[in-house]
């Protein structure tokens, strides 16, 4: 079933994030969810590479990470980037990817690439406040809460109801009121 809906998918010109939306394990497979050794993380993941197979796209977040992580100079990674307006780009953009793999580079420690793959991820899809939140996120890790703060405050106004990023807007005013 997902194998041929993707398929489908891809001959009907949809994107990534069309088959994503579309594709949903709560929605398509609700039966699926509490399986054992089963997450949403890997679902995702199966989409992806059947994607791959399908449309021989590679995922622009996972080669953007391997760029960032091996100190990667700006015009290979603006290469990747710019692809994306392509009439047929070499890669698919997935806001999921582009997240887990910013927190993969966050967990080692890898602070400023990070920040430069959330950053990507805003550009790409602005529309989402997880996006903003998350670059928030990074930016308060590295030291910049003025700049974590105004990313917070965009992810609130797309998404007033984030827990997340109210708690940590007040944490950094409250921070700031300390100083």
């Amino acid at each position: 079933v997902l194998w041929d809906g993707i398929h489908q998918a891809s001959d009907e010109g949809k994107t990534m994030a069309e088959v994503q939306a579309e594709y949903q394990l709560d929605v398509r497979f609700p039966e699926l969810i509490g399986s054992r050794g089963f997450t949403q993380q890997q679902h995702y993941a199966s989409v992806g590479e059947i994607w791959k197979e399908v449309t021989n796209q590679a995922s622009a977040a996972q080669t953007l990470f391997t760029l960032l992580s091996e100190g990667a100079d700006e015009a290979a990674i603006s290469e990747v980037v710019a692809e994306c307006d392509s009439e047929s780009p070499g890669y698919f953009y997935s806001e999921t990817e582009f997240n887990a793999y910013g927190y993969a580079l966050l967990q080692q420690d890898k602070v400023d690439e990070a920040i430069r793959m959330f950053t990507i991820n805003t550009d790409l899809f602005p529309d989402s406040w997880n996006v903003y939140d998350s670059l928030g996120e990074a930016l308060l890790r590295a030291g910049y809460a003025d700049d974590a703060a105004a990313m917070y405050e965009k992810s609130l106004i797309l998404n007033p109801e984030s827990p997340t990023g109210e708690d940590a807007l007040k944490s950094i005013q409250e921070g700031a009121t300390a100083m």
